[in-house]
């Protein structure tokens, strides 16, 4: 016996079959342009460039994850910090809610000293 759902299914689909291939879907619809490996990474560097606080971000991330912060000494990561913390003096309330900054002040405060 033959649920409802079934029963329903069955005149659906009676009603609308599926769409044959159409052999001419290719010239009805245009392809997306294809980039080259070089031509995406300017872009991808084009739009990351084009959001407020780009260059501040950049500099924050590159100093932090150039090295690891657990395997320096600790004088080596005071300067890391210092370093880090000035890249975001006076900025960081802007830029604490973007992800990747977010883990940068979390690496200071983590690594950091009171002073």
């Amino acid at each position: 016996m033959l649920s409802s759902f079934c029963v329903k299914y069955i005149y659906i689909a009676k009603k609308n079959p599926p769409q044959k291939y159409d052999p001419n879907w290719k010239k009805n619809h245009p392809q997306q342009q294809v980039y080259t490996k070089q031509e995406r990474k300017e872009l991808r560097v084009k739009r990351r460039d084009a959001k407020p606080h780009a260059q501040l971000v950049h500099k924050a991330k590159t100093a932090l994850w150039s090295e690891s912060l657990s395997n320096m000494k600790a004088a080596e990561k005071a300067i890391k910090v210092d370093e880090i913390l000035g890249h975001l003096e006076g900025k960081i309330e802007t830029v604490a809610l973007k992800r990747d900054v977010s883990r940068a002040i979390q690496c200071c405060l983590k690594h950091g000293t009171y002073d």
